[in-house]
Parts: C-alpha cells; sequence; structure tokens
C-alpha cells in the first residue's frame, strides 16, 4: 500500500513540486555527490519521478490533466495516512511493540517530509494530524539516533546565532539542506543497519503485511 498509495506523492514532494527541486532537491544532491553524478543523478531522478507520478508519457499531458493526477496522488496519501494510523492505533508500532521493516519504510517516506524544510509540503499538515505516527516517528529518531555530542554543539551554535537574524535568514534554505542531506542519504539505511545490529524483527507473521508495504 505504502508504494502504490504513499510513494508518489513523496517522490512529487522531492522532485516535482513547484520550487523544491530548484531550491533545495537538485542544489543538494549536487553538493553532496561528486561530479559527473552531482550533475546526473539530480536530472535522473527527477525523470523517474515524473514517470512515476505522471506516467511514461508525461511530456504529452496537458496542465489540466497533471493537475488531476497530482489531486489523486495527494488523496491517495492521505488515505494511506488515515490507513497506517488506524493500524498503529496506541502501539508502539505497527506490529506491536517491535519495529519491523515495514516501519522503517515508514519511516524512511515520512520522516523527511516532517524534517525537512521544503519550501511546499503539502502532506507535512496531514501527518502532524496524527499524533500516533508522530510519536512512533520521533520514538524511532530518539532510539536509534539519539543526537551525538557534535550534533548537540551545532544546535546550540545555531540556536545562538538565529537570535541575531532575522525571521527569513532563519529559515530554509540553510538548515534544511543540512537535515536534507543526513536524512535522505542516511535514514533508511542507518535504520536497516540498526536492525541488524539491535536484532529487530525483520519478518511480520501477519496476514495483511502486504497491504501495508
Amino acid at each position: 500500500m505504502m508504494k502504490a498509495r504513499l510513494l508518489p506523492a513523496v517522490m512529487h514532494t522531492y522532485w516535482l513540486e513547484s520550487g523544491n527541486y530548484e531550491e533545495l532537491t537538485r542544489e543538494t544532491y549536487a553538493l553532496a555527490l561528486p561530479l559527473p553524478a552531482a550533475i546526473f543523478y539530480p536530472w535522473k531522478m527527477k525523470e523517474k519521478a515524473s514517470d512515476l507520478v505522471y506516467g511514461a508519457e508525461a511530456r504529452e499531458n496537458t496542465k489540466q490533466v497533471r493537475e488531476d493526477i497530482e489531486k489523486r496522488i495527494y488523496r491517495d496519501a492521505v488515505c494511506c495516512l488515515n490507513y497506517l494510523s488506524d493500524k498503529l492505533g496506541t502501539k508502539s508500532f505497527l506490529f506491536g511493540n517491535t519495529p519491523t521493516t515495514v516501519d522503517a519504510i515508514m519511516f524512511g517516506y515520512l520522516a523527511p517530509l516532517l524534517r525537512i524544510n521544503f519550501p511546499r509540503n503539502r502532506l507535512k499538515g496531514h501527518i502532524e494530524s496524527f499524533q500516533n505516527i508522530v510519536q512512533t516517528i520521533d520514538f524511532i529518531l530518539r532510539r536509534y539516533f539519539p543526537p551525538t555530542a557534535k550534533d548537540l554543539e551545532e544546535r546550540r551554535t545555531e540556536e545562538q546565532t538565529s537570535r541575531g537574524m532575522g525571521e527569513e535568514d532563519k529559515e530554509f534554505p540553510n538548515k534544511g539542506r543540512d537535515t536534507f542531506i543526513a536524512i535522505v542519504f542516511g535514514l533508511t539505511v542507518i535504520f536497516s543497519y540498526a536492525v541488524l545490529r539491535a536484532g529487530i524483527s525483520i519478518v511480520v507473521e501477519d496476514d495483511n503485511m502486504d497491504d501495508i508495504d
């Protein structure tokens, strides 16, 4: 379910949403990757995202067709969030008190949307409305990715610096760019490592698992 109904909206946010690609995604990947990948990879990912969201004939779509598709994928994403929230309920994780690979997928999709200051983020408000999902994401961050001493020191420095800045300087893109690099390139990989290191269950005995991931 997440791949079919949530991923298109996530990819649209990163690569196709007006302003996000130009102001954050492309620049961040370009800074993080060596040449020539810094030039080629962002363009290739944007092309793949377009095919995923709009279809292989995306270039032939009219503006109205694209807008209709966008409405549908975000509507599907909200429906998926509703389903995930209902499935999660008051549990710590989707299938109980132990995280699984399905929780890792949910975390990988939703944590960046909560943590990155995209110029435009249609899903963030919807995600924040599901407190149990937000709590699970925050719990995973605290438990498996606690801040290092360096992180804490940088945070204190940023807070001290921001006191002397105007509102425009405090916001995106600087802090969002650093967060974007850390999350997009690290969260899913690091969480997978944590799964192995901490012995987190990666097999779920549940007949409905195929409906979620």
